[in-house]
C-alpha cells in the first residue's frame, strides 16, 4: 500500500513526458490550430487554477516548472481537466492551452430545408365602385408566380472563432426579405399604375393611381441570386468551443 507523502519537488506543477499536442481539425487540412495538453503533477494542497485566457508565453505564465513545448503566445489557457489524486497527496491533471482556430469556410456538412420566398406580382383589380377606388389598396392584389421552395438542399457551414471579448457585437442576419421595415416571406418587384376612365365593377368610371413598394431584395434581384447560385444565410449560432474561445457558426444554402 502506498504511503501518502508530499514533496518539495511538486510545489509547482510539473508537466511530464505524457504531454502532447492535439490538432483538432487536422482532418480539414488545418495543421495550425492546436490544443496543448500538459500532463501535470503537483502536491494536492499546492494546486491552484490559473486565469482563463492566460497565454502560454512562459513556464511562469502557465504555472509549471518547465514548459514541455516551445512557448506560444497565441495559445490561451482553457482549463484543467481530468483531475486524479495519486498516492493520496499528489494531484494529476491535464492543463490545456488552445490557439484560436482558423476560419473554415463553406464546408458541406449535409442537407437541410429552408422556407425560401415565394414570388408575388402586383396586378390590377377593378374596384367595386368608383368611390372605393379612392383607396389605392382596392386597386391591386398580389398574385403568386412561383418560388416558395422548401425541398432539401446542400447545407454549408462556415466557422469563425473568437475569444469571448472579440465576438462581433453585430452578427449577420438570417436571410429574410423585408417590406416597409418588416420581414415577409415573399419577394416582389412592386408595381404602380395611373388609371384614367377606368371602369369599376358596378360600371362607374374613375381616375386613380396606386404605387406598391418592392421588397428588399426585389423579385428580379432574387431571381439573379438563384441563377448565380448565391449563398443565403439560413441559420446562425454562437457556441463555446473551449475555455473562453467561441465559434460563430454560419449555415448557408444556395438560393432557390
Amino acid at each position: 500500500m502506498s504511503i501518502p507523502y508530499t514533496s518539495e519537488d511538486f510545489t509547482t506543477p510539473r508537466a511530464g513526458g505524457e504531454s502532447w499536442v492535439e490538432y483538432p481539425f487536422i482532418e480539414y487540412g488545418d495543421n495550425n490550430s492546436k490544443v496543448y495538453h500538459m500532463r501535470c503533477t503537483v502536491n494536492k494542497d499546492d494546486y491552484t487554477a490559473i486565469a482563463l485566457d492566460t497565454t502560454m508565453a512562459s513556464a511562469s505564465n502557465a504555472d509549471v516548472l518547465v514548459l514541455p513545448f516551445a512557448a506560444d503566445t497565441s495559445a490561451y489557457f482553457v482549463g484543467d481537466f481530468n483531475h486524479r489524486v495519486k498516492d493520496g497527496a499528489l494531484l494529476e491533471f491535464d492543463r490545456q492551452f488552445a490557439t484560436i482556430p482558423a476560419t473554415r469556410t463553406r464546408e458541406l456538412i449535409g442537407s437541410s430545408t429552408f422556407n425560401f420566398p415565394s414570388f408575388q406580382d402586383v396586378v390590377y383589380t377593378a374596384p367595386a365602385t368608383a368611390e372605393s377606388a379612392t383607396y389605392s389598396d382596392n386597386l391591386w392584389e398580389y398574385k403568386n408566380s412561383g418560388g416558395g421552395n422548401n425541398a432539401p438542399g446542400p447545407l454549408y457551414l462556415t466557422s469563425y472563432y473568437y475569444t469571448e471579448s472579440n465576438i462581433p457585437s453585430i452578427l449577420p442576419n438570417v436571410f429574410k426579405p423585408t417590406l416597409y421595415g418588416g420581414n415577409v416571406d415573399f419577394v416582389s418587384n412592386g408595381g404602380s399604375a395611373a388609371l384614367s376612365n377606368a371602369v369599376a365593377l358596378n360600371g362607374e368610371t374613375f381616375t386613380a393611381t396606386y404605387n406598391v413598394s418592392s421588397t428588399s431584395p426585389n423579385k428580379t434581384s432574387y431571381l439573379s441570386s438563384v441563377t448565380n447560385g448565391d449563398f443565403l444565410i439560413v441559420d446562425l449560432q454562437v457556441e463555446r468551443y473551449i475555455g473562453n474561445i467561441y465559434v460563430v457558426k454560419k449555415y448557408e444554402m444556395k438560393a432557390q
